[in-house]
């Protein structure tokens, strides 16, 4: 404010105009050279009033409404005014409950001689305006902490390019330092923008004027392309205007790098391209299990459409059965860890139908490396299992057609050795018996001797004659089983055991000889086992037939054995092959002092539907 005094005048001429200033919103006051109040106009008195509460009066000391701290420094104001200087402060009044802000303007006052002869001083209340100005500091540091806090990069310039401010997250994202972005500006002269479709985007037309005026952006997707890369941003602008022609003085534009979900998207749009055209089923899965994608493949494999899958967790509908309930668990758990997996599984389509699948299960995850979803291939490969089946169960029945050949070979050389020692061997030790009986009879001295050799060859050629019928198979195309099964029990009369033959359920015509014959050397087999090991007294045996069966069962009361031991002597081996064999099952039930039962299950007919040659 100018002095209201403007040409030197004494105090009286001064007086004389109190009307015009007691007009005055300002406060106007006069000290004399020792400070004292010489002159005020109403609106100083105001003022005073309004801090205190009180009217100046003769007894008004300036120094009541200042701290000693203010005091000093008032007092030295004063003197630099005496001094002929002019002086502007600004003080706050803090007096009990009363807060005050005021603006000090003090000018000399000087006579017609020039010779300072007081202090002219004008005072305003700008406690509002410092209100205000603590309100937009206190805000402005309060924006300033949230926008640095944020992790997208936020800048303020003017349309000009001139930066006003910028976040620490926007110096992050870009690369550049916080001078290069004040000196050149966003963005950056030497850049080459590019848009969406990777286009170059020209600096000059990067705020999107429209009509010569500013138009808001949302969510535009901008490059920077640096080198053989391209950075990319989500942007988002706005101009800042508080002039009445909405004109914007700055332009606020706030970004973040979206260049790993822009790759991640372009994966994902490539992926999806792929997985619509392959054959293959996809799924892709939320983690808790939920569909939210699926491709036609799986519509082929399945029958279900997308509007029953998607949304849903399809492996309820997809289980039956055969489905194996711990690989579905371990899948699950996979699945929601996100951990990648590669199971075999057996799912049922919307029509009921059987299918062996292979399952693949690999995570994707978000930028922050969280499980975001879950992608999923279904390979049918029912055809393949059923091969791969066919192609073992070939395997096996050339085995078993290998084992029946070689028990064919085996038994037919055992016959033939049977009958060498029956007919040739056996012929000589008895024409040998029959010549030393008549030596007998002629020589007394050597008839010990002689009686001695010819009980040996008898006995020999009553072992002989055992062996070759324990050998030679009988020939069941003439025999039945049942005949041949009591004949074998016969050998066993001089010894502990008591065999009892059940032959009730057994129609022998039904029954092919090779089937006979298996059962035959089994039952021998096993005879020879519990005879030899089983330490029993008692043996059942049972031979009965079915619609498409015979089965033979022998019971003993012996010392048993454990069946849980993978050891297996010869005998019981030569068992199971046997039964084998011909398609047929053998199962031992025995356990330490329990005795033992065997079953043997034999089908009249191989796979192919034919019946089963003589091993002989």
């Amino acid at each position: 404010m100018k002095n209201p005094i403007e040409s030197p005048v004494n105090v009286s001429a001064a007086i004389a105009f109190p009307a015009i200033l007691d007009i005055l919103e300002e406060a106007l006051f006069l000290f004399d050279t020792c400070f004292r109040m010489a002159w005020h106009n109403k609106a100083c008195d105001a003022l005073y009033y309004s801090a205190t509460g009180t009217h100046i009066n003769k007894h008004f000391d300036f120094n009541e409404l200042l701290t000693e701290e203010q005091q000093l420094v008032f007092a030295d104001n004063l003197r630099q005014v005496l001094k002929g200087e002019k002086m502007h402060f600004e003080w706050n009044y803090q007096k009990k409950s009363v807060s005050r802000w005021v603006s000090v303007s003090l000018y000399p006052y000087r006579t017609a001689d020039g010779v300072v002869a007081g202090i002219c001083g004008s005072m305003r209340d700008i406690t509002e305006r410092k209100n205000a100005d603590y309100l937009i500091r206190t805000n402005e540091k309060k924006y300033r902490t949230l926008v640095n806090s944020l992790s997208e990069g936020v800048i303020l310039q003017t349309p000009g390019r001139k930066m006003l401010t910028a976040n620490q997250s926007a110096v992050q994202i870009l690369g550049v330092t916080l001078e290069e972005l004040v000196k050149k500006g966003f963005p950056l002269p030497e850049w080459e923008m590019v848009d969406k479709n990777e286009k170059p985007v020209s600096c000059d037309n990067f705020f999107c004027r429209k009509n010569g005026r500013i138009s808001p952006v949302k969510d535009k997707a901008l490059g920077i392309r640096r080198g053989n890369s391209i950075q990319w941003l989500k942007l988002n602008m706005a101009g800042v205007s508080d002039a009445p022609n909405g004109e914007p003085y700055a332009i606020a534009i706030s970004f973040e790098d979206i260049t790993e979900k822009k790759m991640t998207s372009r994966e994902l749009r490539v992926l999806s391209m792929v997985a619509k055209e392959t054959l293959n089923a996809v799924l892709i899965l939320k983690p808790a299990g939920e569909a939210v994608w699926m491709n036609e493949g799986f519509t082929r494999l399945t029958g279900y459409s997308r509007e029953e899958i998607v949304g849903t967790v399809s492996r309820e509908m997809l289980s039956g059965p055969g489905t194996d309930d711990i690989t579905q668990q371990e899948m699950t758990h996979s699945r929601r860890n996100g951990l990648p997996f590669q199971k075999e599984q057996v799912m049922y389509t919307k029509d009921g139908v059987k299918k062996r699948v292979r399952v693949d299960g690999q995570p994707m995850r978000d930028e922050n490396g969280e499980l975001s979803m879950f992608f999923v291939i279904v390979t049918d490969i029912t055809e393949q299992r059923r091969m791969e089946e066919e192609r073992l169960q070939n395997q096996l029945n050339q085995q078993k057609e290998i084992t029946r050949v070689m028990m064919q070979a085996q038994e037919a050389e055992r016959d033939n050795l049977g009958r060498e020692l029956h007919d040739n061997i056996n012929q000589l030790l008895a024409a040998t018996a029959l010549q030393l009986s008549y030596c007998s009879s002629n020589y007394k001295q050597a008839r010990p001797v002689i009686e001695d050799c010819r009980k040996n060859v008898m006995m020999a050629i009553d072992e002989i004659r055992h062996l070759s019928h324990k050998m030679v198979m009988p020939y069941f195309s003439v025999s039945n089983l049942s005949c041949e099964l009591n004949w074998l029990i016969a050998h066993y009369k001089h010894t502990p055991l008591h065999i009892q033959l059940d032959t009730s359920g057994w129609k022998d015509a039904d029954v092919q000889p090779a089937i006979k014959e298996t059962l035959f050397r089994i039952a021998q087999e096993q005879m020879g086992n519990i005879h030899k090991h089983a330490q029993a007294s008692k043996v059942s045996m049972h031979i009965s037939t079915g619609e498409e069966t015979a089965q033979l069962s022998i019971c003993d009361d012996g010392i048993g054995f454990d069946t849980s031991q993978e050891k297996k002597g010869i005998g019981i081996t030569n068992i199971i092959n046997r039964a084998e064999a011909y398609n047929g099952t053998s199962h031992f039930t025995s356990a330490p002092g329990k005795g033992c039962r065997l079953l043997v299950t034999i089908p009249f007919k191989d796979q192919s539907g034919a019946g089963y040659s003589p091993i002989r």
